[in-house]
C-alpha cells in the first residue's frame, strides 16, 4: 500500500504546491545570491550559509502565503498580509547573517571573504528584491 503520505501526490493542489515551492526556492536563490555578489558578499562559506538559509525560510513563508490565497481569495489582502511574514524572515535572516557570516577572516588561499553592509540591511535589500520580482511576476502573469 505504501506510506500514507503518498495519496497527496495525486491531489491537483499538491502537484501546484510543489512546483510553486520549487520554482519560488530557485528563483528566490538566483535572485538573491547574484544580488548579494552584486553587493560584494565574496566567500564560499557566505554564499553557502545563504543558500542554506534561503532554503529554509523560503518554502515556509511561500507555504504560509499560499495557504493565505487559498483561504482568502484576495490578493491584496494576501500581499498585505504577506509583508509582517517578510519582515519576519528579513529579521531571522538578519540574525543568522549576524551571527554566521564572516566579514574580513581570511581563508587557506588568502582570499578574504567579505560582508560589505550590516547583515540586517543585507537582509532587507535581498529580500525586498526578490519579493518585489515575484509580485511583478504576479503581476505579470495574472496570478494575485
Amino acid at each position: 500500500m505504501g506510506w500514507p503520505f503518498l495519496i497527496f501526490y495525486e491531489e491537483k493542489w499538491f502537484v501546484e504546491y510543489a512546483s510553486m515551492i520549487s520554482f519560488n526556492l530557485v528563483l528566490a536563490v538566483v535572485i538573491e545570491l547574484s544580488l548579494a555578489y552584486a553587493l560584494g558578499v565574496r566567500g564560499k562559506r557566505n554564499f553557502g550559509v545563504m543558500l542554506n538559509v534561503n532554503c529554509i525560510t523560503n518554502p515556509i513563508i511561500v507555504t504560509l502565503a499560499f495557504l493565505m490565497i487559498q483561504a482568502l481569495d484576495n490578493g491584496f489582502l494576501t500581499r498585505l498580509l504577506e509583508l509582517p511574514l517578510e519582515a519576519i524572515v528579513v529579521f531571522v535572516e538578519g540574525v543568522v547573517y549576524a551571527r554566521v557570516l564572516r566579514s574580513t577572516e581570511a581563508d587557506d588561499s588568502g582570499k578574504r571573504e567579505v560582508l560589505p553592509m550590516n547583515p540586517f540591511w543585507l537582509s532587507l535589500i535581498l529580500n525586498a528584491v526578490s519579493y518585489g520580482v515575484g509580485v511583478l511576476l504576479d503581476v505579470i502573469s495574472g496570478l494575485k
